[in-house]
């Protein structure tokens, strides 16, 4: 996920499906934690017939340090999709004498869209 994300930030231009994909890598990490324990696992399986996390840890420390450096919020305007908030909910303000109107963004929201 790390050269995902700074990848998209020196090169922005490359379009939104680089950022969706670093930030479902980052969002990942926080899936794999179990909410009844707290304990961290390499996966959740959702296959139908297991429906539970890995009794494995792994290397859930590293990505767990990613999401930790590198997680913020993102919005962008893209020209297929229109705009976008990542990690944070966007609420549309009125605009003052122009005419025009702006965007406040608000950190912790869910996914893009």
């Amino acid at each position: 996920m790390i050269p995902l994300i700074e990848w998209y930030r020196r090169h922005p231009e490359e379009g939104a499906f680089l950022l969706e994909v670093a930030m479902g890598a980052m969002a990942g990490q926080l899936v794999n934690i179990d909410p009844a324990t707290g304990a961290t696992s390499m996966m959740y399986h959702a296959s139908p017939h297991m429906r539970a996390f890995d009794p494995h840890s792994g290397d859930y420390g590293l990505g767990f340090f990613g999401n930790a450096l590198e997680t913020g919020a993102y919005y962008v305007v893209d020209a297929a999709l229109g705009p976008l908030c990542f990690l944070c909910v966007a609420t549309p303000q009125e605009g003052g004498g122009g005419g025009g109107g702006g965007v406040a963004m608000h950190e912790g929201g869910g996914g893009g869209g």
